[in-house]
C-alpha cells in the first residue's frame, strides 16, 4: 500500500507530470464547464420544448373537445325536431288515442340514441302526457300515475313561451325527480322546443334529457394524454367536472366552490378572450370558452337557440418542470461528472424527440383539417334533411290520398253502386296521384344523390377526374338552402367548362369553408345581399375559381390579418381564426395552387384560387 503510494506521488508531482495533471484538470473542467453550459441550454430548449409541445397538445384537446360537443348536441337537436315532425307524435298530440303509438316511437328512438335518457311531452299546463325513460339499462313508458306536473320547473317555463322553430338548451345540472336531487348523481341537459298547431299559443313543449354523464366522460378520454384532467365549467364559474367531487355542482348545494372565488385573476383572464393560456405559479392553464347557443345554431335549421347558461368554458391545468439544477436533473448532473459522453446520447434523445415532434404537428395539422371537413359535411347533412322534408313529405300526403282514394274505389265496388264516369274519375285521381308521388320522390333521389357524390368526396383525397362546372354547381345546390334561410343569395356566375385532374374533395371543402365564411362573416347584421362563384380558365394549364359577395368587407389591417392562425373578427360568435388559414393551407398543399384576397369595406370581398388544372402527384396529397 505505501509502494502504490509513493508511485502516485512520484508520477502527479514530478515535474514531467504536473503539467500533463494540470492539463488534465484544465481539460476536465473545460469539457464539464462546456457540457454543463451545452446541456444547460438544451435543458432551457427542451423545456421551451416541452412547454410549446403540451400547450399545443392541450388546445388541440380543447378544440377538439369543442367541436365533439357543439356536433353532439346539434345532432340531438335536429334528432328532436325531426321527432316533433314526425306522423305519430303530431296525432298523438291532437288525439290522446294515438298516445300508444307515441311511446313506441320514442322507446325507438331511446334504444337508437344511447344518450337519451328521456323524452317526454308536457302540456300546455305543464302536466306531463308522455314519457320514456331509461331505468336501470332498461327502456320503459312510464304509467300515468307516475306522470308529474312539471309547470314550476325552469325549463318548462322558459320553452313553453318561445316562439315556433325556437331550441332551448337548458344548463347541465344533476337530475331532480319529486324535488329531490336523484343519487347517485346524474348530471343532465335538456334540449327542449315548443309544439304549436293551428292556435297562436304552444300546445305543450317536446323536451328531450340527455345524459350530460356521457359528455363528460368523453371529454375526460380526449384529456387523458395530457395526464391532467380537463375542467369544464359553466358561466358562473362552478366545476361541471375535473375537480374534486366536493367542488361539483355547487350551485345545485348553494356554495360558492367556484373558480372566481378559489382564483379571481384566473377567471377574470378565462372570462375575457375565447382562448388562451395563462402562465402562474408554474402553472400554465390553457382555456377555451364555449359559446352553445351559437355553435348549436350554426349547425342546426332551428331559427332560434335559447338558452340561460350562455358559455361553458374549458380548463387544463399542466405543471412545467424546473430548472437545471433541480433535483430531477441531480442524478444527471452526477452521471456527467464521470462520462460526458452522455451528452451525446442525450442529443440523439433530442433529434428523435423533436422528428417525433413534427410528425406529430403534420399529424395534427391533417386530423384538423379533416375535422374541419366533417364539421363542413355534418352542417350539409342538416341543411340537405331539411330539403329533404318537401318533397317526402309531399310524397307521404299524396300516398295518404291514393290509398284513400283507393278504398273508397274498393268499397264502391264492393257494393255494386259505382258507374263508368265515376270509376274513371276514381281512376284518373290515382293516376294523378301516383304521377304526383313520383316526381316528388325523383326529386329526394336527386338531392340524395348529389349529396352522396359530395360526401365521398369530402371524406377522402382521391385523386380522379371530374367536370369542374358540374361539381361547382352541385356544391352550390347543396349549399343554397343555408343560404336561403339567412336572406343571403347564392349566385352561380359564369362557370368555364374544364376537365379537371384533381383532388374534388379538399376542392370542395376550399369552396364550401369560402362560402359559408362570406355568408356568416361578410353579412354580420344583414339579411340581404349575395355571394357569386365563377370560374374561368387561366392559360392553358390553369383555372381560377373566384368567390365574391358584396358584404361588409375588410380593412386593411384585417385584410393583412387573414390568413394568420386564430385571428378573428366574430370571439363572441364562436369564431376560431382557423378557416381561412386551413382554406390556404390545402390550396397550397394538396392543390398546389395560390389564395388571394381582395377587399374593401363596405364594397364587398374577393377571393381567387389559382390551381392547376392538372394536379402534380405526391408530395401535396394527404392520407386518410
Amino acid at each position: 500500500m505505501g509502494r502504490r503510494r509513493s508511485f502516485l506521488s512520484e508520477y502527479f508531482f514530478s515535474g514531467s507530470t504536473a503539467s500533463a495533471l494540470r492539463l488534465i484538470i484544465i481539460l476536465f473542467i473545460a469539457t464539464l464547464s462546456s457540457a454543463l453550459l451545452t446541456w444547460g441550454a438544451i435543458d432551457h430548449f427542451d423545456r421551451r420544448f416541452a412547454f410549446e409541445q403540451s400547450r399545443l397538445r392541450a388546445e388541440n384537446v380543447l378544440g377538439l373537445a369543442e367541436i365533439w360537443l357543439a356536433n353532439f348536441l346539434a345532432d340531438y337537436a335536429q334528432s328532436l325536431d325531426i321527432i316533433s315532425n314526425t306522423t305519430t307524435f303530431t296525432r298523438a298530440v291532437q288525439d290522446p288515442g294515438y298516445h300508444g303509438d307515441a311511446l313506441r316511437d320514442f322507446d325507438a328512438w331511446l334504444a337508437a340514441r344511447p344518450a337519451i335518457a328521456q323524452l317526454r311531452y308536457i302540456d300546455s299546463a305543464g302536466r306531463e302526457v308522455l314519457r320514456s325513460e331509461r331505468v336501470n339499462e332498461q327502456i320503459v313508458a312510464a304509467p300515468e300515475a307516475d306522470l308529474q306536473n312539471k309547470a314550476s320547473r325552469y325549463y318548462f317555463q322558459t320553452t313553453i313561451g318561445l316562439p315556433e322553430h325556437a331550441l332551448y338548451l337548458s344548463p347541465i345540472d344533476l337530475n331532480v325527480e319529486f324535488g329531490r336531487i336523484e343519487t347517485p348523481w346524474r348530471p343532465v341537459v335538456r334540449l327542449a322546443l315548443p309544439i304549436y298547431g293551428s292556435a297562436p299559443e304552444a300546445r305543450g313543449i317536446l323536451i328531450m334529457n340527455l345524459d350530460a354523464g356521457s359528455i363528460l366522460e368523453a371529454i375526460e378520454d380526449m384529456a387523458r394524454p395530457l395526464g391532467q384532467p380537463v375542467q369544464l365549467l359553466n358561466a358562473q364559474g362552478y366545476w361541471l367536472s375535473g375537480a374534486q367531487k366536493a367542488d361539483l355542482f355547487g350551485f345545485m348545494f348553494d356554495n360558492d366552490h367556484t373558480l372566481a372565488r378559489q382564483d379571481p385573476a384566473l377567471w377574470s383572464q378565462v372570462r375575457t378572450a375565447h382562448a388562451g393560456t395563462v402562465l402562474q405559479d408554474r402553472v400554465r392553464t390553457s382555456y377555451i370558452s364555449l359559446p352553445l347557443a351559437d355553435l348549436i345554431r350554426s349547425r342546426t335549421t332551428y331559427d332560434s337557440v335559447n338558452t340561460q347558461e350562455s358559455t361553458l368554458y374549458m380548463l387544463v391545468d399542466l405543471p412545467l418542470a424546473g430548472g437545471l439544477f433541480s433535483s430531477r436533473n441531480i442524478p444527471g448532473i452526477a452521471l456527467l461528472i464521470v462520462a460526458c459522453a452522455a451528452f451525446s446520447i442525450y442529443t440523439a434523445t433530442m433529434i428523435a424527440g423533436r422528428k417525433r415532434a413534427e410528425e406529430q404537428a403534420r399529424a395534427s395539422e391533417a386530423q384538423v383539417i379533416r375535422l374541419d371537413r366533417m364539421a363542413g359535411l355534418g352542417a350539409l347533412v342538416a341543411s340537405v334533411s331539411h330539403e329533404l322534408n318537401t318533397p317526402i313529405g309531399n310524397a307521404m300526403m299524396t300516398a295518404t290520398t291514393i290509398d284513400h282514394r283507393a278504398s273508397e274505389l274498393s268499397r264502391t265496388v264492393s257494393e255494386g253502386r259505382i258507374g263508368r264516369n265515376a270509376l274513371f274519375s276514381m281512376v284518373s285521381d290515382i293516376r294523378e296521384g301516383v304521377s304526383m308521388m313520383t316526381a316528388s320522390l325523383y326529386r329526394a333521389s336527386e338531392i340524395i344523390g348529389s349529396f352522396k357524390q359530395f360526401a365521398i368526396d369530402q371524406t377522402s383525397d382521391r385523386r380522379r377526374s371530374f367536370e369542374l362546372k358540374d361539381y361547382l354547381q352541385e356544391t352550390l345546390k347543396l349549399l343554397k338552402p343555408q343560404f336561403t334561410r339567412s336572406g343571403i343569395t347564392l349566385i352561380a356566375g359564369e362557370i368555364a367548362a374544364v376537365t379537371m385532374e384533381s383532388f374534388p374533395g379538399p376542392l370542395g371543402q376550399v369552396v364550401t369553408n369560402l362560402l359559408i365564411n362570406a355568408r356568416v362573416h361578410g353579412f354580420k347584421g344583414e339579411t340581404r345581399g349575395h355571394v357569386k362563384v365563377s370560374a374561368k380558365r387561366v392559360g392553358s394549364d390553369h383555372v381560377a375559381i373566384i368567390v365574391s359577395d358584396n358584404g361588409h368587407g375588410m380593412t386593411p389591417e384585417q385584410l393583412r390579418k387573414a390568413l394568420d392562425p386564430f385571428f378573428t373578427t366574430a370571439v363572441a360568435d364562436g369564431g376560431s381564426g382557423l378557416g381561412l388559414t386551413i382554406v390556404n393551407n390545402i390550396v397550397g398543399g394538396v392543390l398546389h395552387g395560390k389564395l388571394d384576397i381582395e377587399s374593401t369595406p363596405d364594397q364587398g370581398t374577393s377571393v381567387t384560387l389559382l390551381i392547376p388544372i392538372v394536379a402534380p402527384s405526391g408530395n401535396g396529397q394527404f392520407t386518410n
